[in-house]
């Protein structure tokens, strides 16, 4: 695959991730860069914003975005999966604004309609402690994207459920979304490190960044959501 930073359409965006772990990830997700995209997906596929917590004035449409909330893994980072007309699987790098033809990891599958868009995180998992092999890289599947947005997140959770069967497992899996409050009871039970709760919002794109994680020792309690 082409490397990112030998790319001039690649270039890292202010305040990016560090290329050594963006490389990585790329050689996990994607081939080729993709060139002609469908107009639709270059108007879909843009950066996720995540954003400190705020207060706002709730709107009809906007009533149940705070009580949908996953987690971020530390070092994870943001792509979109997108099911292009010609059959192929497009992966969009929020990182560096570029496009690519998936690796056969991430590919959707072949039935697949046209324009589904998933918006994930790529993360590492620890390695396994039985066999202490290696980290293993993970696509963690948490909401949908589509040309007209839905505001309504539960819509939204929905539909990638009934979707979620044209994902390429196992290194695509679709990501718990709930109330934060039921986070303490798993969240320092995953297989990768978190960093902070995020919550979804009436636009998919808009992410909010609800409470910082402290993960206690062994055998000290559940996990502490540090609001923010």
């Amino acid at each position: 695959m082409t490397d990112p930073k030998s790319n001039p359409n690649q270039k890292r965006r202010p305040g990016g991730v560090a290329p050594g772990l963006l490389s990585y990830a790329l050689s996990t997700v994607a081939a080729d860069v993709y060139v002609q995209l469908d107009a639709w997906i270059f108007s879909t596929c843009v950066p996720v914003s995540v954003k400190p917590n705020r207060k706002r004035k709730r709107t009809p449409a906007g009533d149940n975005a705070d009580l949908y909330a996953t987690w971020k893994p530390k070092g994870s980072l943001f792509f979109t999966l997108a099911k292009a007309g010609n059959g192929s699987t497009v992966v969009y790098c929020h990182a560096n604004g570029a496009s690519y033809h998936a690796a056969p990891a991430v590919r959707l599958a072949s039935d697949c309609p046209e324009k589904t868009c998933f918006l994930c995180q790529w993360c590492m998992d620890k390695p396994d402690a039985a066999t202490k092999k290696g980290g293993v890289p993970r696509m963690l599947v948490f909401d949908v994207l589509e040309a007209q947005p839905c505001p309504n997140v539960a819509e939204r959770g929905e539909r990638l459920r009934r979707l979620a069967r044209f994902l390429p497992q196992p290194m695509c899996v679709v990501q718990w979304v709930g109330q934060p409050a039921a986070l303490t009871g798993f969240v320092q039970s995953l297989p990768h490190p978190v960093d902070c709760i995020i919550g979804l919002s009436e636009d998919p794109h808009k992410i909010y960044r609800h409470m910082s994680v402290d993960i206690p020792t062994r055998d000290m309690g559940p996990a502490v959501l540090i609001r923010e």
